[in-house]
C-alpha cells in the first residue's frame, strides 16, 4: 500500500508540473502514474476486505461502513485505472500531439506558477 501512496504523491507532483507548464504530455504521465497507484493499492484493499468480511461474520449485520468503503475501493481500484489508461491517457496524448503540430510554446515551470 505504501508504494501506491508514494506513486500517488509523485503523480500529484507531475500534475503540478503539467499545470505550471501547460504541457499535456505531463498530464498523460500524471494520469498513468495515478492509475498505477490505484493498481498498487488494490492488494491492500482486497486484504482489508477479506479481513473485514471475516470479522463481521460474528455480527448480525454484514454491511458496516468499513466493509462498504473497502469494497467500493476495491471496485474503483480496478475500474479507475482502466478508465485512465483507455480514456484519459490517450486524450492527453492527442492534445499534446495537437499542441506539437501547432508549435505551442510551453511555460517554463517557475513562470507558469
Amino acid at each position: 500500500a505504501w508504494g501506491g501512496i508514494v506513486l500517488y504523491v509523485i503523480a500529484e507532483c507531475v500534475s503540478y508540473y503539467n499545470t505550471a507548464t501547460t504541457n499535456e504530455l505531463w498530464a498523460a504521465v500524471e494520469v498513468a502514474i495515478d492509475a498505477l497507484s490505484w493498481v498498487a493499492m488494490f492488494p491492500a484493499a482486497a486484504i482489508m476486505s477479506s479481513e473485514i468480511r471475516r470479522s463481521v461474520k460474528v455480527r448480525s449485520h454484514p454491511y458496516t461502513s468499513a466493509s462498504v468503503f473497502v469494497n467500493v475501493f476495491c471496485i474503483l481500484a480496478v475500474v479507475y485505472p482502466i478508465y485512465n489508461f483507455v480514456i484519459d491517457c490517450p486524450m492527453y496524448l492527442k492534445r499534446y500531439q495537437a499542441d506539437q503540430a501547432a508549435g505551442k510554446q510551453y511555460f517554463p515551470f517557475w513562470e507558469g506558477l
